[in-house]
């Protein structure tokens, strides 16, 4: 079920790329290294640039999150606290803003840690349906010609086709 979307990308990525495929194919002459070059093409021009922007977010994210960072936020916390008292009138006792403050900085450390473990998660799970999408991708280009004969015996949509389909609905 997880797969489904990486088998759908690979058969898309396969059906979009066959023309470049069969370019190299005229020139080299082989399928496994035409489909190579597809995929090396694929990967530099797709998967490339969305990994490169996940480990931007990535590190975007913990660099945000550090202690420091959240250590920085006492201070803006404690004049809100000074702010509420002073200007507002409204006491809160000291022992309570500073659990409170203990307890924020905590909830947003527990909630950095469970983000960058499920980011580290989704990142090896991309690379896994990357790779899964490829390797389709691979062995679909290689029988290229069989693959586009049965998709077409299976799914006939050429213009009188779809005149009849359209007909009979």
């Amino acid at each position: 079920d997880d797969f489904l979307p990486s088998i759908a990308a690979g058969c898309v990525l396969a059906y979009i790329f066959n023309p470049v495929y069969l370019y190299f194919l005229k020139i080299t002459k082989r399928s496994s290294i035409s489909s190579l070059i597809v995929i090396i093409i694929t990967v530099t021009l797709i998967l490339v640039p969305i990994t490169l922007i996940i480990l931007s977010i990535q590190e975007q994210i913990q660099t945000f999150f550090t202690k420091q960072t959240i250590a920085q936020l006492q201070e803006p916390v404690q004049n809100l606290y000074h702010f509420i008292r002073d200007k507002l009138g409204i006491q809160i006792s000291d022992r309570y803003s500073t659990d409170l403050i203990i307890k924020a900085i905590t909830s947003v450390q527990d909630f950095v840690t469970i983000v960058a473990t499920k980011m580290i998660f989704s990142f090896t799970k991309f690379l896994l349906y990357a790779f899964l999408s490829l390797f389709l991708m691979y062995y679909l280009m290689i029988n290229s010609h069989r693959v586009l004969e049965t998709f077409g015996q299976y799914f006939p949509l050429s213009y009188r086709n779809i005149n009849v389909l359209f007909s009979e609905s």
